[in-house]
């Protein structure tokens, strides 16, 4: 054979044998996919890794023979529901080069998004779908790598990945409603006003019975009884329903007695005491004829001792009682209660009623005064402008005249834990009081106090404190038990300005047997402001 013939033979099958090992050199090898694995974040790499279905393409970059592998994790077509979070990755394996930005086209289920993804373009190597579904059905996307960045240099054919989102789980159905306060007996004067209520934590439907009979249109937790007769007295109680079930309330029984009385005798309020519009207000108005003595004592050191001291108490409070509606009464003043002309007749006073006994010499105050009917006020400060918690009492010492409290009130600023205020009345008497009691705060702001400074959302517990410890009722809203129009009604037979629907200010309506309340007054998730709190009797 010709010698050059051999060479040229030769070099051919050199040449093939080169483009042979260019080939296999780049074909998918370990190196590569190390190379790969290397681009990607170690947490999202091991989540690839730990759960793949690969699809496999014809195409790869540059045209090379072999597979390129899409690897998407979860897999594709991938499951999710509405409202539950979803994530996805995804990635390619097997290519020569690693990638460095994607193609995304396609409908990405609403409420999920492509972190990065500018347009159609994503700039990264390993790209996430994740988000919570907020629509169901079948999205489908296509997703096409490309070995250089903003979708240039070379690439392989889309992948298909498909996403089907299902609607949500139903919700579990309820809890059968609880009733969490029960309705009470009581016993009142004919021509009086009984109001029976319940309290659940449930959403459900209420209705009221009358010895064991429907009655019509009585499906609020509060059943409201005016001008009371013989025809009602009886045994009511309520039924709560919702999807999942009833339950019945205990039975009160409504009892009638002619020959009965009762009246609001004492009221006490604690709190924080500030300066300036965050003094302590209380206000009462005394009905009737004639004139009566009345015990107004402002504690500040006494808070200190006992068993159970309050912290932050006042140090020196100031006591000031004034007239509010023009009758003949004379404001009177008192900063230690030691110092009072009246003094041994104070203390003679407070036995009487069962008040702890201020310490001889205490910075605490009290004024003992002969009052005719009208309204009045007492103000409660700190000397040289100091704050700190108080204790403000107003005490009927003369029980047996016609003279009686019929509405009491206090303003003063509302805190947290020990700084919220506490006031408390006592009914005395033989038969039950219907009361309205209401925690004022963003009606305040029609009245004069700033909306910055007024509490923008007060809540109401009432509490029974003697004869034995219970929680009475409470209120966020004062519309939301219903009865809303009967609620109204009431307000304005008391005298009560109207509240505005759906406004933040709290009210309790309650006809209670006698015995020493109390009314919590807060704010909702710790708001603080001045607030306003008024007890009427309805009677």
């Amino acid at each position: 054979m010709d010698t050059m013939l051999i060479k040229i033979k030769i070099a051919r099958y050199q040449m093939a044998i080169f483009m042979l090992l260019m080939l296999l050199q780049r074909m998918p090898m370990v190196k590569h996919l190390l190379k790969f694995d290397k681009a990607l974040s170690a947490p999202l790499a091991n989540a690839i890794r730990s759960t793949t279905v690969v699809a496999s393409s014809l195409g790869v970059f540059h045209a090379y023979s072999g597979a390129t592998t899409f690897v998407a994790n979860p897999a594709s077509p991938v499951s999710g529901k509405v409202g539950e979070q979803l994530d996805i990755a995804f990635s390619v394996t097997g290519t020569p080069e690693i990638a460095r930005s994607w193609t995304v086209t396609g409908t990405i289920p609403p409420g999920m998004s492509v972190p990065g993804l500018n347009g159609q373009v994503l700039n990264s190597g390993v790209g996430q779908i994740s988000g919570i579904p907020t629509t169901p059905g079948t999205f489908m996307l296509n997703l096409r790598p490309w070995d250089r960045l903003n979708n240039t240099g070379d690439t392989t054919s889309p992948f298909p990945l498909t996403i089907n989102i299902a609607n949500a789980d139903p919700p579990p159905p309820p809890p059968i409603p609880e009733i969490l306060t029960q309705p009470e007996s009581v016993t009142i004067n004919p021509g009086s006003s009984a109001i029976f209520f319940a309290e659940t934590d449930s959403e459900a439907t209420a209705q009221w019975f009358k010895d064991g009979a429907e009655l019509p249109g009585e499906t609020g937790l509060t059943l409201i009884l005016e001008n009371v007769s013989a025809a009602n007295a009886g045994s009511y109680s309520v039924t709560l329903t919702n999807e999942s079930g009833s339950v019945e309330s205990s039975t009160a029984t409504l009892t009638l007695d002619a020959a009965g009385s009762s009246t609001l005798v004492n009221l006490a309020n604690r709190g924080l005491v500030g300066t300036g519009d965050s003094i302590m207000i209380v206000s009462f108005v005394l009905e009737g004829e004639g004139a009566k003595d009345i015990l107004v004592r402002a504690s500040g050191p006494a808070l200190l001792l006992g068993s159970t001291p309050v912290a932050g108490a006042m140090e020196d409070p100031f006591l000031t009682l004034v007239p509010l509606s023009g009758q003949n009464f004379d404001s009177v003043s008192n900063d230690n209660w030691g110092d009072a002309p009246n003094v041994q007749e104070i203390i003679a006073a407070a036995n009487g009623f069962g008040l702890e006994a201020f310490q001889d010499g205490s910075l605490d105050s009290a004024i003992l005064a002969e009052m005719p009917p009208g309204a009045y006020g007492a103000l409660l400060s700190g000397v040289g402008e100091t704050t700190g918690v108080g204790l403000l009492e107003v005490v009927d010492a003369e029980t047996g005249l016609p003279l009686k409290f019929i509405n009491l009130s206090n303003r003063s600023f509302v805190g947290t834990d020990d700084d919220v205020i506490i006031p408390s009345f006592v009914i005395q008497g033989d038969v039950a009081k219907t009361v309205v009691i209401r925690a004022l705060g963003p009606d305040l702001i029609s009245q004069g106090v700033p909306e910055s400074e007024a509490l923008q959302d007060p809540t109401l517990t009432l509490f029974r404190l003697l004869p034995s410890f219970a929680v009475v009722a409470t209120n966020d809203n004062w519309d939301e038990a219903g009865s809303g129009d009967s609620i109204l009604s009431i307000f304005t037979s008391v005298g009560a300005s109207p509240l505005p629907a759906g406004s933040k200010d709290a009210s309790i309506q309650a006809t209670l047997s006698p015995g020493n309340y109390g009314a919590v007054t807060s704010g909702v998730d710790g708001q603080v402001g001045i607030a306003l709190v008024e007890v009427f009797e309805t009677d």
